[in-house]
């Protein structure tokens, strides 16, 4: 494990340029000329904290997935401009993690899935088009000031009981099904309740008002066990076809066998008959 504030500070300095090798794009440039950071999967552990956000005065994307981050404070007066967070699969347990006292007015895409957020507040970032907290520990989901949302997943998150979202908001895709204690939201012209009659198709098989969560896994697991029986079925036919090709090489073993036999009792034969030729007559 690393800590991630020495490492981003080591790497990319906030007096200097960027002295990961790995980061082929951004490699030699200062804080303020990158616009897409890429951090995932380097075993970062800890909190990112104020002195390791400073300087990314052009930064649109940062990408900190699949690493051990916890809670600390994202962001800067100077985060101005960025579009894109994905922080998901890491060890971060409330939204506080994020926002601090700063506003992410052009923030637009966040991806917080399979961490441990139980709370989070999105208030402050009012143009967010595309939210992505599945796989957490909501209980509930304020985002009444979101009204540019356009696409929602907290889908596996058991303890949501409810998710508030702007009165009159058109939304596209919208994912919440294995939330088993989340009721069905009901028509409301003043409240933030999406109903069935504005989702498409697919969204309705999303939240798990067309075909039940479990027709899919059961379908799931039936491909599953078709494909291991086929994997099962071509081994078998391996071993067989294995077997076969061996008895072949057996029997063609004891026919060079006994070929060799009958050839060196043969040339026994012949010796034995030269040697008395060959014996003087007295």
């Amino acid at each position: 494990m690393v800590n991630a504030t020495e490492w981003i500070n080591q790497n990319y300095p906030e007096n200097g340029v960027c002295r990961n090798k790995d980061d082929i794009e951004n490699y030699g440039k200062r804080r303020e000329e990158i616009t897409d950071l890429d951090v995932s999967n380097k075993n970062l552990e800890g909190a990112l904290g104020k002195t390791d956000s400073r300087g990314w005065t052009s930064l649109r994307k940062i990408n900190a997935s699949f690493n051990k981050l916890l809670d600390g404070e994202l962001g800067s007066d100077n985060w101005l401009v960025i579009e894109e967070i994905i922080l998901s699969h890491n060890q971060i347990g409330t939204g506080g993690y994020l926002w601090g006292d700063h506003l992410f007015l052009q923030l637009k895409k966040l991806n917080l899935s399979n961490n441990f957020i139980e709370l989070t507040d999105l208030s402050k970032a009012p143009r967010l088009t595309h939210l992505d907290i599945s796989g957490n520990f909501l209980t509930e989901l304020d985002l009444h000031n979101n009204i540019n949302l356009k696409e929602l997943r907290c889908l596996n998150n058991p303890l949501l009981n409810n998710i508030t979202l702007p009165a009159g908001l058109n939304i596209n895709s919208l994912d919440y099904s294995q939330c088993p204690v989340l009721p069905l939201p009901e028509p409301s012209a003043t409240s933030s309740s999406v109903s069935s009659e504005t989702l498409s198709t697919s969204d309705k098989i999303a939240i798990s008002l067309g075909i039940p969560g479990f027709i899919v896994a059961v379908f799931g697991a039936w491909v599953a066990y078709k494909q291991l029986k086929a994997s099962k079925k071509r081994k078998k036919a391996r071993t067989t076809q294995a077997g076969t090709e061996l008895n072949e090489l057996r029997e063609r073993t004891s026919q060079t066998i006994a070929e060799e036999a009958i050839n060196n009792q043969a040339v026994q034969q012949s010796q034995q008959l030269q040697a008395r030729i060959e014996v003087p007559v007295k």
